[in-house]
């Protein structure tokens, strides 16, 4: 059988199976006792897959016996006034997001033939609005699963523009690192010669020599500041107001 129709029959035929379980004479006075060796199953399942990673087919295994447990606990409780009578709405609902749409309308079609096969039992009016009620899962649930996807959708939008963001931001980081470096670079000769120039300066022996390394210092700073503007340039798209230059 194709995968597609495999798990809406799945769900239908189990369904009807719990539905004969709890309403055949023969099963009926032990359909309790089925439900709590179910359940202990299911808890001594779980516990094992605990124990170890589980397989996909472990897991489908596991969500049909959860399912199943929900309509035993819903069948041994009395269906039409059992106090776990809504869980049948969520667990049609919930089909619809575990599995396709399909899976959610097979249930809820299987649901609403096996209990017109009952209308009447306990109120006419009451058994009849409950199957009619069973209708409005399948709109509601379809609506939920399309919004659903919806917001995963626009989810992973918002992380693709994240990752975006974040590629964006590691480049325009290297740039700038790659900026700072040449900056570094280039304004570290004028200042180791200024320095330099400053120190040999102060032991000139004629004012004639002092002007010249005075000249040299001022030619070193205008290279440095181009430096500096270059680089407020390149870092942050504005430059410096130029330095004027001093007057002879």
């Amino acid at each position: 059988m194709n995968t597609k129709y495999l798990a809406p029959f799945l769900i239908s035929i189990v369904t009807v199976l719990v539905y004969v379980l709890a309403k055949f004479p023969l099963t009926s006075p032990y359909s309790l006792h089925i439900s709590l060796m179910w359940l202990v199953g299911l808890v001594v399942y779980y516990f094992f897959l605990k124990t170890r990673q589980p397989t996909p087919e472990q897991k489908s295994i596991f969500t049909y016996m959860g399912i199943v447990m929900i309509m035993l606990l819903v069948a041994t409780t009395g269906w039409f006034v059992s106090p776990f009578f809504f869980l049948l709405y969520l667990l049609a609902t919930a089909l619809s997001f575990m599995f396709t749409p399909a899976v959610s309308i097979a249930f809820v079609v299987t649901l609403i033939t096996l209990f017109s096969l009952s209308i009447g039992e306990i109120d006419l009016a009451y058994d009849f609005l409950v199957v009619l009620s069973f209708l409005t899962v399948i709109p509601l649930s379809y609506f939920l699963r399309k919004r659903y996807l919806q917001l995963k959708q626009s989810e992973k939008q918002i992380l693709v523009l994240k990752e975006e963001y974040k590629e964006a931001q590691t480049k325009v980081e290297s740039l700038l690192a790659n900026v700072i470096n040449k900056f570094a670079v280039e304004m570290r000769q004028p200042l180791s010669d200024i320095k330099l120039i400053a120190h040999h300066i102060s032991g000139a022996k004629s004012v004639e020599a002092a002007q010249k390394d005075s000249e040299k210092i001022k030619a070193l700073i205008e290279e440095a500041l181009e430096s500096l503007n270059d680089f407020e340039a390149k870092a942050t798209g504005n430059k410096l107001l130029s330095t004027p230059k001093d007057n002879p």
